[in-house]
């Protein structure tokens, strides 16, 4: 037998075992969609850590920061919490790209100067 009635004690606790509980969410979808989420980034942070003593190429960082940014609006815009959207490891891939976005442009800037060094030179 099913019902769905509560138990009141006097001392206050209360048996809600029988207790049915309605939401106009799926928690269990809110759930998933959270372990999708981390495991997106997890994955993305797994390859990052494979490649942690090289730089990335210019290509690997332009897909990268495409796809992080991605994945983090589409769930942004499914309603997950921005506490679990800026998790740690977020976070450790956001600064890495930083950090690859950097080194990239400074690298450019110096083959570009180079280059122009260059150029002068078997002009004349």
């Amino acid at each position: 037998m099913w019902t769905d009635e509560a138990i009141f004690k006097l001392n206050g606790h209360i048996n809600r075992h029988n207790c049915v509980y309605w939401s106009s969410e799926n928690s269990q979808v809110e759930i998933e969609k959270e372990q999708w989420y981390e495991a997106q980034m997890n994955m993305i942070m797994s390859w990052l850590t494979e490649r942690s003593d090289h730089g990335l190429h210019s290509f690997q960082l332009a897909a990268l920061s495409h796809i992080t940014k991605k994945v983090y609006s589409d769930f942004e815009l499914q309603g997950i919490e921005e506490e679990k959207l800026n998790s740690k490891t977020y976070q450790t891939i956001s600064q890495r790209v930083q950090v690859e976005e950097a080194a990239a442009s400074v690298t450019e800037a110096s083959h570009r100067e180079k280059d122009e060094s260059v150029s002068p030179q078997h002009a004349a």
